[in-house]
């Protein structure tokens, strides 16, 4: 689900600290003080990592999607490169790229 400006608005803090999911790892992470951060988790090498992304209201939720955007597409690239690095590794005995 999609968060909208409305959806964050009416977000009150609870005791315990939540998170309402924007899809693709993107999150807003509300916490009892009424704190509410933008936060992405992605894997990177099969392990689970999380990227603040910064809080409201100095990050909007245009911030956070163009940020999630960037990221997203760097994690992608960065695990690209770490496999054919590995591969490159596993082929030769070492993981410099030179020839």
């Amino acid at each position: 689900m999609k968060l909208n400006p409305t959806d964050i608005a009416g977000l009150k803090p609870q005791p315990k600290p939540f998170k309402i999911s924007d899809g693709g790892g993107l999150y807003l992470y509300v916490t009892p003080s009424g704190g509410k951060l933008w936060r992405y988790d992605y894997n990177f090498n099969g392990k689970r990592k999380t990227l603040n992304l910064g809080a409201m209201p100095a990050v909007s939720l245009d911030d956070a999607h163009t940020a999630w955007r960037v990221r997203s597409g760097a994690v992608d690239a960065l695990q690209s490169d770490h496999q054919a690095g590995s591969l490159l590794h596993a082929y030769t005995g070492s993981r410099s790229n030179a020839v």
